[in-house]
């Protein structure tokens, strides 16, 4: 009964049945600790294999398009560049509001944005980019949060994910451009300008240097394919 539950979500959404499969483990864990139950089921239940490296990363024509199709002053956008400067999760997303912000500092000319990542990773001072700093001042608010439905309320983190995915679709992009890719996309793109493996730990918030290395390795990799065909193209010349 309770394989055939985590099987019928997998059909969806398999990394939220491996979260299901999780904590009914824990929760059976504790039932039998507490004497409620002698055994656990959930340990004869296998976890739902996934594809690695989670939500895909956007391209830069993606980037683009969809920076191209909602312009400056809409919510819509805003949500795109706290998603892609951040690095957040959709849940620190959604919480986002004018509260967070830290004056200016000389390393920071655009101020700060305290961001407390949830899922096990460690708050993070993030400095405010000119891309995000453009869409947070052409977008204000008198809520507490920066994204709000029309009626001020704020919008939960399940509902943000529908609303972002409706975004995408009127911009024209594929159905794996998704809200949580854009957090891969803003670490790739730290990667690519050379931020170490601990600096970009710093604005994402990972506890851990294996969950933020093979941001740097697919970097580097790029970087090095390129040295390598430039210096066999300059033999080619000679």
């Amino acid at each position: 009964m309770l394989e055939t539950i985590i099987l019928k979500k997998a059909k969806d959404a398999p990394h939220g049945a491996n979260n299901l499969r999780k904590a009914l483990r824990d929760l059976f864990k504790h039932a039998v600790r507490i004497r409620l139950r002698s055994d656990n089921p959930m340990l004869n239940v296998e976890r739902i294999k996934t594809k690695k490296g989670g939500r895909r990363r956007w391209s830069g024509g993606e980037l683009a398009r969809y920076r191209a199709h909602w312009a400056n002053g809409t919510q819509q956008r805003l949500c795109f560049e706290l998603a892609l400067e951040t690095t957040a999760r959709r849940g620190n997303v959604a919480l986002l509001g004018p509260q967070h912000e830290r004056p200016a500092t000389d390393d920071a000319p655009f101020g700060w944005l305290d961001v407390a990542h949830i899922k096990g990773s460690d708050a993070a001072p993030v400095p405010i980019s000119v891309d995000l700093r453009a869409a947070i001042d052409a977008c204000p608010t008198r809520h507490l949060t920066y994204l709000h439905t029309k009626h001020g309320k704020q919008r939960s983190a399940k509902a943000l994910t529908g609303d972002f995915r409706s975004w995408c679709n009127e911009a024209g992009l594929p159905s794996d451009c998704t809200l949580h890719g854009l957090r891969h996309t803003g670490a790739h793109l730290l990667a690519e300008a050379e931020a170490t493996t601990r600096q970009i730990m710093a604005i994402t918030g990972h506890r851990t240097l294996a969950l933020v290395e093979h941001y740097t390795r697919d970097a580097e990799k790029a970087k090095l394919a390129a040295q390598a065909m430039a210096k066999r193209n300059k033999g080619r010349a000679g």
